[in-house]
């Protein structure tokens, strides 16, 4: 299925919607006020640090729908190999076990992290994306 600049801004929107609404306070107001999602708590918990992808995903969507494709398909060829990255990095290295001596980092640090270094490096591509071709064309 070809990605268009469309597809990825309704994907990441719709994605992050469901995010929202599965947010921390939504669930603990459904799920703990009736006493009952013990369960589902713990399956959130541990989704919850992949959706910080999403939000720089959506921003940059967005950038890149008003600009041309050439830019949008290097953003999104680099979007396409940082995401197994993002999920392998927060996977090996995240320590959610807590207790110890010095720093233990867990998957929402890590997510945090990576996230803000996405979004160094789509604004460094697109730019420089753009500025090579605007110049290319004079």
């Amino acid at each position: 299925m070809k990605m268009t600049k469309l597809k990825v801004f309704l994907v990441s929107l719709i994605v992050l919607g469901i995010g929202l609404f599965l947010s921390s306070k939504n669930v603990y107001k459904y799920c703990f006020s009736e006493g009952h999602c013990w369960r589902f708590w713990e399956i959130f918990n541990s989704v919850e640090p992949y959706f910080f992808i999403l939000i720089p995903i959506l921003l940059f969507s967005t950038i890149t729908y008003f600009i041309k494709e050439d830019v949008f398909k290097a953003w999104l060829k680099f979007t396409y190999y940082y995401i197994p990255i993002y999920v392998l990095v927060i996977l090996l290295l995240s320590d959610n076990r807590g207790g110890g001596f010095g720093p233990i980092f867990d998957s929402e640090f890590f997510a945090a992290s990576l996230s803000g270094f996405y979004i160094i490096i789509s604004l460094i591509l697109v730019i420089y994306k753009a500025v090579s071709l605007k110049g290319s064309k004079k």
